[in-house]
């Protein structure tokens, strides 16, 4: 482009230079417009939505009733992990603590459960993140 010095010339190739670019192809949001159109909840919807909420944490609940009632160390230690990491642990303090009060109680009713490295590194994870170093002591 050639500055010559005139502003009409400079907006004139600046145009030139608009009008040869290629359109770029329009790749529509996967969401479409529903944020646009979205209506919020009504209370009846809402309600509704917390007592299904309400119903799904007293399943999980007897769940873990049920898994802490279980002879299975893997299986408490996996229901501990995945409630963990899924981020609902807050709801079942009391139940995980219990849980793991559990664990560490039986650990030499089992025996070769020192043997498999997994079992060991889960409940040793557990115990770390939980913050019981005390029980860790006597691992």
């Amino acid at each position: 482009m050639a500055t010559c010095g005139s502003p009409v010339l400079a907006l004139a190739s600046q145009q030139e230079g608009l009008l040869q670019r290629k359109p770029r192809p329009y790749t529509p949001s996967i969401w479409g417009d529903f944020f646009l159109k979205h209506q919020p909840c009504t209370p009846s919807q809402l309600l509704s939505m917390k007592e299904s909420a309400r119903i799904k944490q007293e399943e999980v609940r007897q769940i873990i009733l049920e898994t802490t009632a279980s002879c299975e160390l893997v299986l408490k230690l996996e229901l501990v992990d995945t409630l963990q990491r899924i981020g609902v642990n807050y709801h079942y303090r009391k139940e995980i603590d219990e849980l793991l009060r559990d664990i560490h109680g039986s650990k030499h009713e089992e025996e070769g459960c020192d043997d498999e490295l997994y079992l060991v590194s889960l409940r040793f994870y557990l115990l770390r993140k939980h913050g019981t170093m005390s029980l860790l002591m006597c691992l």
